[in-house]
């Protein structure tokens, strides 16, 4: 962000000098980084592609790098912040310094948080993803709207490439003795054999197979698939493809067969060729209506085995850029209670709201560490 020095943003004339800390995001192919002060700002934001080329040293010689870069641009030492948060995907296991099955990345384990130990020599925290979020819901979010409740729970809830689920109770993150947060996303949401869509985790029909990024990617593959048998060529015409093309190629009219295009779909142009067509086009306009009933069933999971949470934060890039599908489900699971969830949500208090909060996850890393540092 454009502030040449955070040591000139601190309060002169006997208040209290700020502090910083420094935040971290780990994901499938990103690496970002940033300054974070205890007013809640974010500065010097720096994001990269995961160089993955020579293992997880050359991944933290990357990170240290930006790092440096970073505190360069303010002007200050690493040695001069209190500390490192981290939210990746995956599960941290702190006491080998790893980061363990983070399910749609092609990493799967990573030495990355033992490595910036030993080099940075500052405090470090490591959380999930979705973990660290509830941090920032919790103090920047929509937890402070709920910040009066007695008790007090707050929660967070990813759906983008993939999907989990993170629950505060009071000050304590809901996590295993191996400070291991939820892996709802991973509970089995079908376990019909005649079609369960694989999942990131190596299984199938878990709930993120059916409501994420990656699983809708997979659920729509496996309808085109079936429809080129007989369509061929002819299957180019799909305005989910053409939507494909364009992303890929920036144009129309590119001779491509129609599998490889097939294998090359996102996510994003279900939607895309959903909106363009109005809801026109049959396929994308099931695959859209199917989501949001399976994300009708998800919130009704969470309704139903933590009826006590007042609010669930919704980020990732799937709920960003649709929020009308996170509508659709809770309209869906309103108007048809019985069908999803055995409870009266006349009464039920859960809220299910898209997060205005941009970089929620740089904000988690950041609020982790003042988190640490304050108890």
């Amino acid at each position: 962000m454009g502030v040449s020095n955070p040591r000139a943003l601190c309060p002169r004339l006997g208040e209290a000098m700020r502090k910083y800390v420094l935040g971290m995001e780990i994901g499938g192919t990103m690496i970002r980084v940033c300054i974070g002060d205890d007013h809640r700002k974010l500065y010097y934001i720096i994001s990269e592609p995961i160089d993955f080329s020579h293992g997880d040293q050359g991944i933290a010689s990357q990170a240290i790098s930006m790092i440096r870069r970073c505190t360069k641009r303010a002007d200050t030492k690493i040695s001069e912040l209190l500390g490192l948060g981290i939210g990746a995907a995956g599960q941290p296991d702190e006491a080998n310094g790893m980061i363990h099955n983070a399910a749609n990345c092609p990493w799967k384990s990573m030495k990355l948080p033992g490595i910036l130990s030993k080099e940075l020599k500052i405090p470090i925290w490591v959380r999930n993803d979705v973990a660290v979020a509830v941090y920032a819901a919790r103090k920047i979010g929509y937890g402070k709207q709920f910040s009066n409740l007695v008790p007090r729970w707050d929660a967070a809830m990813t759906i983008g490439t993939g999907t989990n689920i993170a629950i505060m109770y009071e000050d304590t993150l809901l996590l295993n003795s191996r400070n291991e947060s939820l892996e709802w996303g991973h509970t089995k949401l079908n376990t019909d054999s005649r079609y369960l869509p694989s999942c990131g985790c190596g299984g199938r029909g878990c709930i993120e197979s059916y409501i994420s990024g990656a699983g809708i990617r997979t659920r729509t593959i496996d309808m085109l698939l079936e429809r080129s048998r007989p369509a061929g060529k002819k299957l180019l015409h799909e305005p989910i493809l053409r939507e494909t093309m364009l992303r890929v190629y920036r144009k129309k009219g590119k001779d491509v067969r129609p599998q490889t295009l097939i294998n090359m779909v996102h996510a994003e142009d279900v939607f895309a060729a959903y909106r363009k067509t109005n809801g026109r086009d049959k396929l994308s306009a099931k695959i859209v209506d199917d989501t949001s009933t399976y994300l009708a069933y998800a919130f009704a999971s969470i309704i139903g085995s933590y009826p006590v949470i007042p609010y669930v934060e919704i980020f990732g890039s799937v709920a960003l850029n649709n929020p009308k599908l996170v509508e659709a489900a809770i309209q869906k699971l309103e108007k048809d209670t019985i069908r999803f969830c055995n409870r009266d949500l006349s009464k039920q208090k859960t809220r299910f709201l898209v997060t205005g909060m941009q970089d929620i996850g740089l904000h988690g890393a950041v609020e982790l560490a003042w988190f640490e540092l304050n108890r």
